[in-house]
């Protein structure tokens, strides 16, 4: 499928609001088609030049159009980590069989036409004098506006042109067909449309509008979710794997059965979710597993879930590493990204790209040739990076997100949201089965055990297993040879010989671990967002994320969530929190 590539020169520690509103209404413009399957978006929020180059190669036999956005000049584009030669940008952009446009929306890119043309590039929008960013951001606006409703690249122009010269009279917009561009004439024009001599048919081209296959009529929401959970877990859950072979010897086994395997067989967090798309509401018209807009967010908060969860595991495993070798440097540029999650607002918390987190804090690691508690996160790593069915199915449920969250689906669009929505969900899952090897539980209390014959102390702990969430949540005691953390929760990984664990505390929470009586019910909680003017940390419950966040500071019950955030801060950014 095309992709239409965005790349925006921001800053991640000093973001420029004209930049981020022009990445915010461009993908307002253009994520309707990408719901309807006519093509892929891949915006980049904070384009380095390692990730210009890492997209532009993965991407090369894919891309149609090429936009950037920043400070440029007539041979340089500003990334956010340093400025990169306009001439290899271009020999990138000469390797993409399938490119009709490159769009420099930056001051005077005027110069870098005819080095683009000699790559191959057929047409480019570029400027050749500076430009205001707010003006900058309305002709691109206008501009997509344009394609997003089918018109051609040159009707298009036309239409940002017409718009531009109501507000700002006497601009010079040219349309040019010519080998050679006049370079030195800087301060004449500010957006030219260039068309390479000979290849004046890219003026006509279209956005793509690949036609998507209709919703099959005997669509049935959750079946094909179950189907792939059913296939996709059974190497690793006894009661699943029982299920598949009833199954593949003929018996037909009752949907419930079915989705009660399923359900406890994975981490609480994600089969709650799970359990609210598969689980009737009574007579209700109204429940999640009904095509409508309830079950659309639900899918997202599905995913939502997946992905937050992963990013806990692997800020988790970066803290080890890092605790491990304190003396190892991190990356300046994915250093960035990661301190300016914890930088987040609680209006902006909901509108971040979590997966550019992931790929930053895995590319830390990787920098520094950390190992991984989950060792199948390598493999999990590369399908982030590769082009695969895994990535856009993430990268469709990230955009299907941000329309809700922004309340831009339309009525009409909800029946197909719910079925591509689900559709991506289950290419999601199909690689995630290994999370049936692990089992999340929260660390209440932990006693030593020690008598006098006996001189090998044993530690009884107090845990809550965060699974089954169908049958309740229990406290059971297990005697280990080791301790682990209190009041803590923990992802356990269980073999014949031993159980291991990574700590996701204090990126996620039990307060079952925190109270005297512990409750039947998950009450786990996600870290949401750091109000560093009070000095406090939200949580969002995970069953129930419209819920008020719950709070935590050095005050209450919870203070020590706060002090191991800060000790997280300081071994990975070298100062507390409230000094970000």
């Amino acid at each position: 499928m095309d992709v239409l590539f965005f790349a925006f020169a921001n800053d991640p520690a000093n973001p420029l609001e004209s930049l981020k509103k022009e990445a915010d209404e461009l993908f307002r413009l253009l994520s309707p088609g990408q719901l309807r399957g006519h093509y892929v978006l891949v915006f980049e929020p904070f384009a380095t030049r390692e990730k210009l180059v890492q997209s532009l190669t993965q991407y090369k036999n894919q891309i149609a159009l090429f936009h950037y956005s920043g400070h440029a000049g007539r041979d340089v584009l500003a990334t956010a980590d340093e400025l990169s030669r306009a001439e290899g940008i271009a020999h990138l952009l000469g390797q993409c069989p399938k490119l009709k446009l490159a769009f420099l929306n930056g001051c005077s890119t005027q110069g870098q036409v005819n080095m683009l043309w000699e790559k191959g590039v057929p047409g480019i929008l570029a400027t050749s004098a500076p430009v205001e960013d707010a003006t900058a951001t309305r002709f691109a606006s206008r501009f997509y506006q344009a394609l997003s409703n089918q018109e051609k690249l040159q009707q298009a122009f036309e239409q940002a042109k017409g718009d531009l010269l109501t507000t700002t009279p006497g601009l010079d917009i040219q349309i040019h067909r010519s080998i050679g561009v006049d370079t030195e004439q800087a301060g004449k024009a500010e957006w030219g449309l260039f068309a390479k001599e000979g290849r004046e048919d890219v003026l006509n081209w279209q956005i793509p509008t690949a036609v998507a296959a209709p919703i099959p009529a005997d669509f049935v929401p959750n079946k094909m979710l179950v189907d792939t959970l059913i296939a996709t877990l059974a190497p690793y859950a006894r009661e699943v794997r029982n299920i598949k072979r009833d199954e593949e010897d003929g018996e037909k086994v009752d949907f419930a059965d079915k989705r009660l395997a399923i359900l406890n067989s994975l981490p609480a967090p994600i089969a709650e979710q799970l359990r609210k798309l598969m689980v009737p509401l009574g007579d209700s018209d109204k429940g999640f597993d009904k095509i409508g807009a309830a079950r659309a967010a639900q899918l997202v908060q599905t995913y939502s879930t997946i992905i937050e969860l992963f990013t806990f595991i692997n800020l988790a495993q970066l803290w080890d590493a890092q605790e491990a070798h304190p003396e190892a440097q991190l990356p300046e540029a994915q250093l960035h990204i990661i301190r300016r999650f914890f930088q987040l607002s609680n209006a902006e918390r909901d509108s971040f790209d979590m997966m550019t987190l992931v790929r930053s804090i895995q590319e830390a690691m990787e920098a520094n040739k950390s190992s991984y508690f989950i060792e199948e996160i390598v493999a999990l790593k590369a399908i982030f990076e590769q082009k695969s069915t895994f990535f856009d199915a993430c990268n469709y449920l990230e955009a299907l997100k941000r329309r809700i969250d922004k309340q831009e689906i339309a009525e009409h669009e909800v029946p197909e949201a719910c079925q591509r929505g689900e559709q991506q969900l289950a290419e999601i899952f199909k690689e995630l089965g290994f999370l049936a090897r692990y089992t999340l539980a929260a660390v209440r209390m932990i006693d030593v055990v020690k008598f006098r014959h006996d001189k090998t102390a044993k530690f009884r702990h107090a845990l809550v297993n965060l699974v089954k969430v169908m049958g309740g949540l229990e406290l059971q005691e297990e005697l280990l040879d080791k301790f682990m953390d209190s009041r803590s929760v923990l992802l356990l990984k269980k073999s014949e010989t031993q159980t291991t664990y990574i700590n996701l505390s204090p990126f996620v929470i039990d307060e079952n671990a925190f109270e005297e009586k512990t409750s039947d019910v998950s009450k786990v909680y996600f870290f949401y967002y750091y109000d560093r003017a009070q000095d406090k940390y939200a949580f969002r419950h995970v069953n129930k994320p419209g819920d008020k966040p719950l709070e935590v500071s050095n005050d209450s019950k919870y203070g020590m969530v706060k002090v191991q955030f800060d000790a997280f801060a300081n071994l990975i950014f070298h100062q507390n929190m409230s000094a970000l």
